[in-house]
Order: C-alpha cells, then sequence, then structure tokens
C-alpha cells in the first residue's frame, strides 16, 4: 500500500499529504506521471511493480454534515493513517487513529463520532446503522499497488513476463474505470439506507483542508532530512553496508513465520475435523475419541502461538495505538522502538520459562494423564517455537524501524 511506503519515502506521499487529485481521471494521470519513481523505490527494494488500483475518494461518514470548518471543529473522527491524523488535526479537528476492526465498536460506544474513509469501505460496513451523513470531501484516493519479487519476476521467460505485464495492463484499466461507477453505486445504495450524501461542498471548505494537508507536507518536507539523520541508528555508509544483512532477516522471518502461519491454519482444519468426528460418533455410533478436549486444547495453543509472528507481520495482531498514532517523526520512532525492544524482552523471558518446562519434561518424559500418554514436550514445545518466531518477527521489525522503514504492516488504507 501506498500508505505504508509514504512513511518511509517521500515520493508516496503525492496521493495523501497534498490532497492534489480531485477526480480518478487526475489521481491516474498523477500516478502515470511518478510511476517511474514508483518503480524506482520497488526495485530498490528488490520489488518489480505490476499495477496500482485506487479507492474511492475518502469522505467524512459523521451523524451531521461536515462541510464547513466549524462542523470539523473539535470532531471526534477516525483516521487511517499518520498523514490524515496530522491534517485534520491541522484542521482544528480530534482525530483518531484506528485500526478498521476498532471503528464499529468505538462508534457503538461513542468514543468516535465520525470516519474518515470511503463510501465504499463505509458501506461495506453499513455505516448508516451509527451514522447519517456522508460529506464527500475527496481528502485521497489511496492506491493499492501489486508487486512481484524481483528475483521471482527475472526468473521467468520473457513470454511469461509478457503475459504477466498484459494481464496487470488489463487489470489496472478495469478498476481504474469502474472507481467512477462504483462511487455511484455507493451512493444510490446510501441513499437507499437514508444516508444523506453531500456533494456540494463548499469550495472555501476544501480548499482549506487543502491548506491543512499542505502544511503538513511542507513542514515534514523541510525536517524530513534532518530527521532521518538524527534518528538513524548508524552513520549512512554503515547503513548502506548493513542494508542486505537487515533485508535477509526480515525475509527469513517473513518466510518462517508464514510456513508457521500455514502450520497453524492446517491445525485449525484438524480441529475442525476432530470435532466433527466426535460429533458423529457420539450421535451414530455411541462411541468417542476420548482424547477431544486435550487433544483440542493441546491444538488451540499450538495454532494460537504458531501464528503470532505471521499475525505481527500481516498487521492481523491486535495492536493498541491510542498513543502511537498520535506521535510522529522522532516521538514516533522512539516510541515504536522501545514497544519492540520491550515485546522482545517480555517474549523473551515467557520463551525462557517455557522451553525450560519443554526441556524438563523431555528429560523426564512426561507424559499426559489421558489414555493417549502424550508427551508433554510436544504441546509445550509448539508454544516454545511460537515464541521463539514472534522474537525474529519483533526484531525484524525493530530493524526495519531502525532503518526508517514502518514496522508493522497496516491491513490497508481504505
Amino acid at each position: 500500500m501506498s500508505a505504508l511506503l509514504a512513511v518511509s519515502n517521500r515520493r508516496f506521499c503525492s496521493r495523501r499529504c497534498r490532497s492534489l487529485p480531485k477526480t480518478p481521471e487526475e489521481a491516474r494521470n498523477l500516478f502515470l506521471a511518478a510511476r517511474s519513481e514508483y518503480e524506482a523505490v520497488f526495485a530498490n527494494n528488490n520489488q518489480k511493480l505490476l499495477w496500482a488500483s485506487p479507492w474511492p475518494p475518502s469522505g467524512i461518514w459523521a451523524k451531521k454534515p461536515v462541510g464547513d470548518l466549524d462542523a470539523l471543529a473539535g470532531l471526534k473522527i477516525r483516521t487511517y493513517d499518520a498523514n490524515g491524523t496530522i491534517t485534520l488535526l491541522e484542521a482544528n479537528a480530534a482525530p483518531i487513529q484506528l485500526s478498521w476492526a476498532d471503528v464499529v465498536p468505538q462508534l457503538s460506544t461513542g468514543g468516535i463520532e465520525a470516519v474518515l474513509t470511503s463510501a465504499e469501505a463505509g458501506a461495506n460496513a453499513k455505516f448508516w446503522e451509527h451514522l447519517d451523513h456522508f460529506t464527500e470531501v475527496n481528502y485521497a484516493m489511496p492506491l493499492n499497488m501489486i508487486h512481484i519479487n524481483l528475483d521471482t519476476w527475472n526468473d521467468l521467460s520473457p513470454e511469461h513476463q509478457d503475459a504477466v505485464l498484459e494481464a496487470a495492463k488489463a487489470a489496472e484499466d478495469h478498476v481504474w474505470q469502474s472507481v467512477v461507477t462504483r462511487v455511484s453505486e455507493n451512493y444510490t445504495q446510501m441513499r437507499s439506507e437514508n444516508m444523506t450524501v453531500v456533494s456540494d461542498v463548499d469550495p472555501a471548505f476544501l480548499a482549506a483542508l487543502h491548506e491543512a494537508g499542505q502544511k503538513k507536507h511542507a513542514r515534514n518536507g523541510s525536517q524530513r532530512p534532518a530527521m532521518r539523520a538524527r534518528l538513524s541508528l548508524m552513520p549512512t555508509r554503515q547503513s548502506e553496508a548493513w542494508r542486505p544483512v537487515l533485508l535477509l532477516i526480515d525475509r527469513v522471518a517473513t518466510a518462517l513465520n508464514r510456513i508457521a502461519g500455514g502450520l497453524a491454519a492446517i491445525i485449525l482444519v484438524y480441529i475442525f475435523l476432530h470435532i466433527i468426528m466426535e460429533i458423529v460418533l457420539r450421535s451414530f455410533f455411541s462411541s468417542s475419541t476420548f482424547v477431544l478436549d486435550e487433544f483440542v486444547g493441546y491444538a488451540v495453543a499450538a495454532m494460537t502461538f504458531l501464528s503470532l509472528g505471521y499475525a505481527l507481520n500481516s498487521g492481523s495482531l491486535i495492536r493498541v495505538d491510542l498513543v502511537v498514532g498520535r506521535l510522529s517523526g522522532r516521538p514516533r520512532r522512539w516510541t515504536e522502538l522501545f514497544c519492540l525492544a520491550s515485546s522482545i524482552g517480555i517474549a523473551g523471558y515467557c520463551a525462557w520459562w517455557v522451553g525450560r518446562d519443554a526441556l524438563r519434561n523431555w528429560t523426564r518424559g512426561s507424559v499426559s494423564e489421558s489414555i493417549a500418554e502424550v508427551p508433554l514436550w510436544l504441546p509445550v514445545g509448539a508454544v516454545w517455537l511460537g515464541l521463539i518466531l514472534l522474537m525474529v518477527q519483533l526484531l525484524a521489525c525493530f530493524l526495519r524501524v531502525a532503518m526508517g522503514g514502518e514496522p508493522i504492516q497496516s491491513n490497508g488504507a481504505e
């Protein structure tokens, strides 16, 4: 996502930081003009950019029209990235950066009273159950960028590369053409749910939001070079020298946790099948496996811990960011590093004691008290392995932040 890359590379801010494009046509023209720059950034990270898919423009879902600065002042509004948070702060709102999973609960409890997102995202989440106005401010048109590992790309034959590029071009043309009709379809659905869609927004208000975005962009632009120099944990030449090693650590951590995540998925399937088998045996054969509770308990523990690192890297692990989401620049960087270092320490402490327990069960030959007599080092060892893989992923995230990148992926722009 361009939102993630904007944190560590200024070239990806054009879509969000300055409120430049006002229509899908303008947004695509801007993307095409900047595509060579994007491709260079991907290439520097051993990736090949294939195509980009736009989200519909972001607007403001609220319980009232938000068509001027007075309506926006003090409004507790959810944002989805640091750029939106800082821009709305400049406009005197009270933004809160929340993950998508937290939006509806916060709306239900009154934690927030408005949401910055697209008509598409809000319609999919049925925001009309909590809010009744959508103001079309066209804050940003985020992009999903689809890419492939550069080594994998180079291994393809020229014919396969041409076929992939042709398919990518067709997909890109389709999504850019359909985004316009999707907005119209969203508005029709929203009005059918008694939503009020405010499209004739005062140009002065849009200009004020644009100015707030410009202030944020100008401040970041003037501070970024000095900030990077201050925040770097190593001199620039050393950073470049260490970069291949850090990329290797990140790839190894991602690969290991992807395997563990796949194993966790297989364990989930096993749990389902064992429960179904137990139901059939008890219902039709008056029999049982006699180990359902024990095996499923072991499986749940193994599945949970083996999936931790994968969930962290994919942005699916629940993370409370009410504080860090309000920070930017140097305070956010050091807060992220502190949190990651603390998490590594806690995970290491837990892994130490769980590992000792697994080793003790191994040396003593301890088994469960059930008829299965399961060696206890197996389930405990699965938990220990999950903690170790979590530590590896946390270390990769720590190094990523130390080198100026975003530590944990978000679940996406809206």
